[in-house]
């Protein structure tokens, strides 16, 4: 049992602010929880639940109220789907390369 925490990359998957806020967020999580965190590419994920939801005909205001829930659910499927690797796309305890 563990945790998946998306993990916000640019588009080039260079890390951002909102990168070092999710690993920030993944290891209070893990201190608190004592469970295996681990990180996981979230990139595209909005826009992915956005097309499935106008493929589902909601309107504007209900797919605004869920597409956070919709996108968490893709990146858990994902992660599910890959076969639940350890490391995750990347691992939570460890900090970004030198280079960023």
């Amino acid at each position: 049992m563990g945790l998946v925490v998306g993990l916000p990359l640019h588009s080039s998957g260079e890390e951002s602010d909102k990168s070092r806020e999710a690993r920030a967020f993944a290891r209070w999580l893990a201190d608190l929880t004592k469970l295996p965190v681990v990180m996981w590419d979230e990139r595209f994920t909005t826009s992915l639940a956005q097309d499935a939801m106008i493929g589902a005909k909601l309107n504007r205001q209900k797919r605004k109220e869920r597409v956070d829930r919709v996108a968490a659910q893709m990146i858990l499927q994902v992660f599910l789907d890959a076969g639940c690797p350890a490391g995750g796309s990347d691992t939570v305890l460890t900090d970004p390369p030198a280079s960023e």
